[in-house]
């Protein structure tokens, strides 16, 4: 029942957020494709062969558990992930949320970076989503990777929750590229400050709307995922208990009767 009515204001949150983040995505692509010098890496990303690209993994999972199979499928999404790649050593993995951490460990070893634990407590925030914005644009320019790729469960239904592996940096790379004509034909327009240096001030704010969107799914996921969890779970007691009821009014008539025969058996005797 809680999770209902969480799920309720996390999804009106997540519907509010998805079209902020992918018209920021638009807007950058729209300003890249008027430049005149080169875009920034941020954006265009790095000319390297795949065996030799750097791939930071951002894992979103929950810091709660009782929600089925919600960290596990992220879980084996990023292991499927790291093991279609030609060179497996140049994965890292960065997780949201504590529970899928045992899991991660244990198959992916040092190439897990850092845990940022309960941050979802009680709802995701924004201020979180910009900080760690902030740290993985640095570990870019650091060349710690050339590409970003986020997973999280998005949420569909309240039976379905699909496991999404969307590429954040390169900004664009999964292709956002559903401007109309009027965006496409768009008159020429003054930027202040220059183009370029506007791609790398919004850049930020990008990544971290990006983030906190996919942190609104998931969590309207996972609360979808527990309240199907905890539905199965209480139907699978009941059942238990009617079976487990069964058997002992069985065993206690199978008693009855024999002590029943015993009884009629002693008094025949005498």
């Amino acid at each position: 029942m809680m999770s209902a009515a969480k799920l309720r204001r996390a999804q009106s949150r997540a519907g509010e957020a998805k079209p902020y983040a992918e018209k920021y995505i638009q807007l950058a692509q729209s300003i890249a494709q008027h430049l005149t010098k080169p875009a920034p890496q941020i954006f265009i990303g790095r000319e390297k062969e795949e065996e030799k690209t750097k791939t930071l993994c951002l894992a979103i999972a929950s810091a709660r558990g009782l929600c089925g199979g919600y960290n596990a499928n992220v879980t084996k999404k990023i292991i499927a992930y790291n093991n279609q790649k030609k060179n497996k050593e140049n994965t890292t993995v960065i997780l949201v949320g504590r529970k899928a951490k045992p899991t991660l460990q244990k198959a992916m070893g040092q190439k897990l970076l850092y845990t940022h634990e309960d941050v979802n407590r009680p709802v995701p925030h924004e201020a979180f989503a910009k900080a760690l914005a902030t740290e993985i644009i640095s570990m870019f320019e650091q060349e710690r990777f050339d590409r970003c790729v986020l997973f999280y469960n998005h949420f569909e239904s309240v039976l379905t929750q699909k496991v999404v592996a969307h590429t954040m940096i390169p900004i664009g790379a999964d292709g956002n590229k559903k401007n109309n004509n009027n965006e496409n034909q768009q008159k020429e327009i003054t930027f202040e400050p220059e183009r370029n240096i506007l791609l790398q001030n919004i850049a930020p704010q990008i990544i971290a709307a990006q983030i906190f969107e996919a942190m609104l799914d998931a969590f309207a996921a996972e609360q979808a995922a527990r309240m199907t969890a905890m539905d199965n779970a209480t139907r699978n007691a009941g059942e238990l208990i009617e079976e487990l009821s069964l058997r002992y009014n069985r065993l206690r008539q199978a008693s009855i009767t024999t002590e029943l025969i015993e009884i009629i058996s002693g008094a025949e005797a005498l």
